[in-house]
């Protein structure tokens, strides 16, 4: 009788467990904000998304409308002793509504051959000041 017992215990518990399945025991998590190494494109994934930059009143019902922008700002192409960068600009600050958009939340995120070689205010600066310290932005990898 007590065999029988362990026996329905076993069969019973055995439906408990999970099967392990290589597609999610492998899986890494994406990274969530932009690192050195990555392409435009990641980088582009991972910041492009609406921005609220203001609202408008709809006349029919009365209620607050978002105004949306997109996050990427501005691009613009720089180039520091014969090297050629790209920097998309993208906002990232909390602002408050019918505020013109100001450097202040603005991130720039800076590109050497399509791939991530510098992020922020500091590394854009570092990188304008010449070729010395643009060298060092430019392999932060």
């Amino acid at each position: 009788m007590r065999y029988a017992v362990i026996l329905l215990l076993v069969i019973s518990l055995s439906g408990c467990s999970l099967p392990l399945r290589s597609d999610i025991v492998n899986m890494a998590p994406k990274p969530l904000v932009p690192t050195l190494g990555m392409t435009r494109a990641e980088v582009s994934a991972l910041m492009s998304h609406p921005v609220t930059v203001g609202y408008e009143v709809d006349p029919a019902t009365g209620a607050l409308k978002p105004i949306e922008a997109k996050s990427l700002y501005s691009s613009e192409m720089l180039t520091v002793a014969h090297q050629d960068y790209l920097v998309d600009s993208y906002i990232t600050g909390v602002q408050r509504a019918g505020k013109p958009i100001g450097e202040d939340v603005l991130t720039p995120m800076i590109f050497k051959d399509n791939i991530l070689c510098g992020q922020g205010r500091e590394a854009l600066t570092t990188l304008k000041a010449g070729p010395s310290k643009a060298a060092a932005v430019s392999h932060e990898k």
